[in-house]
């Protein structure tokens, strides 16, 4: 009698899909539980996105780095466009680590952070 099942990475990805599919808090939930992203942040990036300014920052870096997975998980294709849906959807802005829709309303603060990543900050 075999009680397990050997899952293969091709039905990890198959159920992933069908969470995010179906369930999009579920998903979400999914994301924040599995993935720490202070483990993937290099120290000298914390220190540079913390100095960059010379005082105490508002949001996290963090937030920002979870609005750019987001804004690629669900090929959302402008940064406008993902500030907007931010902005009008608390649940996925209290995920990222937006505590209000202010900074939202501006959008070269995303973007610049977005360029600062793709061009090595």
């Amino acid at each position: 009698m075999i009680l397990y099942k050997q899952q293969s990475l091709g039905d990890i990805y198959a159920d992933c899909q069908k969470i995010l599919e179906e369930d999009k808090p579920a998903f979400l939930s999914l994301l924040e539980q599995h993935i720490k992203l202070e483990t993937y942040i290099p120290s000298t990036f914390w220190h540079r996105f913390n100095a960059a300014t010379g005082r105490k920052r508002e949001y996290p870096l963090t937030a920002f780095i979870w609005a750019l997975l987001i804004q690629k998980i669900f090929s959302i294709s402008t940064d406008k466009l993902l500030l907007i849906i931010l902005r009008y959807s608390k649940p996925l802005r209290e995920f990222c680590g937006f505590s209000d829709s202010r900074c939202l309303k501006n959008h070269t603060l995303q973007t610049r952070f977005h360029c600062g990543l793709t061009i090595g900050f």
